[in-house]
């Protein structure tokens, strides 16, 4: 991993989170209302997808409790072609929901902070090891094992926390931006449209 400060720390993914793996909800009794379901095809690229890829349960057995996920839960999609790639934290809009059966709910213990492990999981390393652990099957996977023996660097908790946020200020800006050249766009094709018609008439 190359040089890493004194009072840095390397270790197992699975030393410092809890991971829990989802329930076999059975497809043909999915409902269409109650508990949302969060399957492999809701999680993408750094957020959880609904829509018409939705499906509910409606019961909630005492079994199954312990498949409520939690606002700022960490998922991981376990297999197909972005593997590796899609993961998710859970916000509290999404809740409630119900882990399913090849997704990974990760739960940090004290020496690691949650939104810290959003960029660790969504680093280049990490994508790069699951390309070098995962099945070579027609649906690629990852196991839970596979997953908890993921070695990270850890530095201290406080420098943590500041690294998240430096973090997150500059995707909160990137986000900005992006919203502001789609308004631009909007507005550039809405100027072509009255100057190219005639709507809008040049001095010349």
């Amino acid at each position: 991993m190359g040089e890493i400060p004194e009072e840095w720390q390397i270790d197992k993914l699975g030393n410092l989170v809890n991971i829990l793996v989802g329930y076999p909800f059975p497809s043909n009794e999915f409902s269409g209302s109650g508990i949302r379901l969060v399957r492999g095809d809701n999680v993408t690229e750094g957020k959880l997808r609904w829509g018409d890829r939705t499906r509910y349960w409606n019961r909630l057995s005492p079994q199954l409790k312990k498949f409520l996920l939690q606002k700022n839960d960490f998922l991981i999609g376990m297999d197909g072609s972005k593997v590796g790639k899609n993961y998710a934290q859970v916000r509290h809009e999404d809740l409630p929901c119900l882990l399913v059966q090849r997704v990974a709910c990760l739960r940090v213990n004290d020496n690691l902070i949650q939104n810290y492990l959003n960029y660790i999981i969504g680093n280049k390393n990490f994508i790069n090891y699951v390309e070098s652990t995962k099945t070579n099957a027609a649906i690629p996977q990852i196991s839970s094992r596979q997953i908890s023996d993921y070695k990270i660097i850890v530095p201290p908790v406080k420098e943590q926390q500041k690294i998240a946020l430096i973090l997150s200020n500059v995707e909160s800006y990137i986000q900005k931006q992006y919203e502001n050249k789609s308004k631009f766009q909007s507005l550039k094709k809405g100027l072509m449209q009255q100057l190219l018609t005639g709507k809008i008439r040049v001095k010349i």
